[in-house]
């Protein structure tokens, strides 16, 4: 399977699974609205859900990224005997780690919680927390198991179920809702979460089933130099992971101390903020990574490497762009649609467009930093990446402290903050990357760019005049009327790509029109 072809398969069914996540919210917020419940559930999941199940399992997360670098190297060589080893190795080994996490969590509770809530949070609040908090735990040993199942699936191009797997776990967490009653439900959402780990593990093992002797066997060598590889990439990818778990509480440190529902406002703005950029850097990056580990080990001068990572910016930039142009010009109107209704009023929707708008500036380094991450993957060398998270939490402290406190810029500042730090971590990135391998973008690269700027300009233009001019009576037969019209600026800004005769564009079309010709 090709990476355009890898990529539209992936793109579209992490499309169901942020639809599905939406469903979720909604159903979520229609029961327990802004509630101690939901406070609690919030402060509970955020390290065995939020950190161990989508940052450290998710896809391009620690332990995928590391079993899909150096397992593929094995699988190249035809060195079937480590590949056993090694993942059967890391398997336990981590099993085996969770495990004593997971003890840990059990143990001292209340210590943890305390820990990551403030001092000033309501006992009842703390009590459900900690409840909600051990049934959850188990959650750090599935979490393991499935981020090593995805590397596995991804070396194997099996994309369908781990792009999935978000679905499960927003199908799990609605069911146990809808089957919760007054007794039970302030611990609903605690099982629906775990439920939901579990039917995510299950699932990666369905495709996998006949091919798991191909991976695992009882011999293990936990000195394999292999292994060694793999949790050099997995634990400075961890505490990476970790150091964006402290810019959470960073931000949400400053915002506590803004107007009430700054902090639920820069929440609602991550959330859609995140819709294009989980689809994005999923349908990208996943088919893309074994290919860079594959490339990397040609005996080319790193030419097929450098070749690689420019097909991933370009492809990178032909969504990053439109996707940044309709958040920050029409974010108001996705807000209207997807959150407006109930408790939230205009001025949540103006403060929460404020916000995303601020994030959006940032959006296609994020892009681009997550690639350059990848790349320091496939270069065995997981320290670069995590030095840079490491030095973002002393500017992110500093930028948050001078926008918020000196210049008083409240919500505005902690979400201008957010993206600086996120162009800082990308060129950093860049330049580090260019002393490790040489200049690597290629002027075709630099030029496709250029022209993806320019010819999005008529959808940027139609986006802000109709965000402009239907603000106050817009309405869902405004919304149809805009998605045809977005659809019209689309196919407008890519005629214009083919006129510029755009390499990327051109693949495209061609592809489609041998689809087309072959269909009849």
């Amino acid at each position: 399977m090709g990476i355009l072809k890898a990529a539209s398969l992936i793109a579209f069914i992490s499309l169901i699974s942020k639809i599905f996540g939406l469903f979720r919210e909604q159903f979520i917020s229609a029961y327990y609205g802004t509630s101690y419940i939901r406070d609690a559930y919030s402060i509970a999941s955020l390290l065995p859900s939020s950190f161990a199940l989508i940052m450290l399992a998710g896809l391009n997360g620690p332990f995928h990224s590391a079993i899909v670098s150096v397992i593929t190297k094995y699988k190249t060589n035809n060195d079937n005997t480590s590949v056993k080893i090694v993942v059967s190795s890391v398997t336990l080994l981590s099993v085996i780690f969770m495990s004593f996490i997971v003890l840990l969590c059990f143990t001292f509770p209340k210590q943890i919680i305390s820990f990551i809530a403030s001092k000033n949070i309501p006992e009842q609040t703390l009590n459900l927390a900690i409840i909600q908090f051990k049934i959850m735990a188990p959650i750090f040993v599935v979490s393991a198991i499935i981020g090593i199942l995805y590397g596995i699936c991804n070396i194997e191009k099996i994309y369908i179920t781990p792009s999935l797997s978000p679905v499960m776990a927003s199908l799990s967490v609605i069911i146990f809702l809808l089957l919760s009653n007054d007794n039970n439900r302030i611990i609903a959402l605690a099982w629906g979460t775990l439920v939901g780990a579990l039917l995510q593990l299950f699932l990666q093992l369905i495709p996998l089933i006949k091919k798991l002797s191909n991976y695992y066997t009882f011999n293990f060598n936990f000195k394999h130099q292999g292994v060694y590889q793999t949790f050099s990439i997995i634990l400075p990818a961890s505490l990476s992971s970790i150091v964006g778990q402290i810019n959470i509480i960073i931000t949400t440190y400053f915002a506590s101390g803004l107007p009430i529902g700054s902090i639920s406002a820069l929440t609602y703005a991550n959330f859609i903020y995140q819709l294009p950029l989980g689809i994005l850097l999923t349908s990208l990056l996943v088919p893309m990574l074994p290919i860079l580990n594959q490339t990397i080990t040609y005996n080319d001068n790193m030419k097929s490497f450098k070749i690689n990572i420019n097909k991933s910016i370009r492809m990178l930039s032909l969504l990053s762009i439109p996707s940044s142009i309709m958040l920050f010009s029409s974010g108001e109107i996705f807000i209207k649609i997807l959150l407006e209704r109930g408790a939230f009023d205009y001025n949540s929707r103006l403060i929460t467009y404020i916000s995303l708008a601020c994030y959006t500036i940032g959006l296609i380094f994020y892009a681009f930093r997550d690639l350059f991450v990848r790349v320091f993957y496939a270069l065995d060398n997981a320290k670069i990446p995590f030095y840079t998270s490491f030095t973002s939490i002393l500017i992110m402290y500093l930028l948050c402290y001078y926008f918020v406190t000196y210049l008083n810029f409240e919500i505005i500042g902690i979400s201008l903050a957010v993206s600086f730090v996120t162009i800082f971590n990308c060129l950093i990135l860049y330049f580090i990357l260019i002393k490790k391998i040489g200049n690597f973008i290629e002027d075709k690269t630099i030029k496709h760019f250029i022209k993806v700027l320019i010819s999005f300009i008529p959808l940027s233009l139609f986006c802000t005049i109709f965000n402009y001019y239907f603000d106050y009576k817009f309405d869902y037969v405004n919304f149809i009327i805009y998605c045809f019209c977005v659809l019209v600026m689309l196919f407008i800004s890519f005629f214009i790509l083919i006129l510029f005769k755009d390499e990327e564009i051109v693949i495209i079309t061609n592809k489609i029109k041998f689809k087309l010709t072959k269909s009849f």
